[in-house]
């Protein structure tokens, strides 16, 4: 598929799904997003999103699904399009709603400083909300609409020579029986023809043999 080819099934999957794409580059830098009004993470959560960016590549053409501290959840899917590499994203999502209580003490958890509260309680807002059932439909989903790795041309040619030598042995192997069959017809009408031919050089010599009695 080409880059605008799957920009075009990213935003479908954002309208369907009601959830944020991404598409990143090979840089780690994003390419496109869907919605046109998402609000990018506060930048000390990028950091820790490049690691699952980067962790993802290591298994190209796999769905895998990220979770990180603050209880965002994301699809990671690494392609090869056009001569580079691609990360397509799915999310960031939610499966419960987050109050600013718990932005609060998630902020405290990991020892992030209180001015960022009003930067994450706007973020998560802006987040679907999803469950377990919702995201394995997702994934299932998504198994099936993102490109598969294409299959080499040296593969393809090796298999094609396979199946053109399968052929070529078969139709060997189909005429060596076929000549086999007509050997075996051929010595058995010549064994007929020897037990004839036997039957009646007896049968003359028979004859041969009363004619030179009665004429004794």
């Amino acid at each position: 598929m080409t880059k605008y080819e799957i920009i075009n099934l990213l935003k479908d999957c954002s309208i369907a799904l009601n959830t944020p794409v991404l598409l990143i580059n090979d840089r780690n830098k994003l390419s496109y997003h869907f919605p046109d009004s998402f609000q990018k993470p506060p930048s000390v959560l990028r950091d820790l999103h490049r690691s699952y960016i980067n962790e993802s590549r290591k298994r190209p053409y796999t769905i895998q699904m990220f979770t990180d501290p603050y209880d965002q959840h994301l699809f990671l899917y690494p392609i090869k399009m056009e001569g580079k590499e691609y990360v397509l994203g799915v999310g960031p999502f939610l499966q419960q709603d987050v109050s600013r209580k718990h932005v609060k003490m998630s902020l405290v958890m990991n020892d992030l400083d209180a001015t960022y509260e009003e930067q994450f309680v706007q973020y998560y807002q802006q987040l679907p909300i999803l469950n377990q059932v919702q995201i394995q439909s997702v994934k299932r989903l998504l198994n099936q609409l993102f490109p598969k790795k294409e299959k080499k041309v040296r593969y393809a040619l090796e298999e094609e020579k396979s199946a053109a030598n399968i052929k070529l042995l078969h139709s060997r192997f189909t005429h060596t029986l076929k000549s086999s069959h007509r050997n075996n017809i051929l010595l058995i009408s010549l064994k007929k023809g020897m037990h004839e031919l036997w039957k009646s050089i007896r049968r003359t010599e028979k004859k041969l043999s009363s004619t030179l009695t009665c004429e004794r």
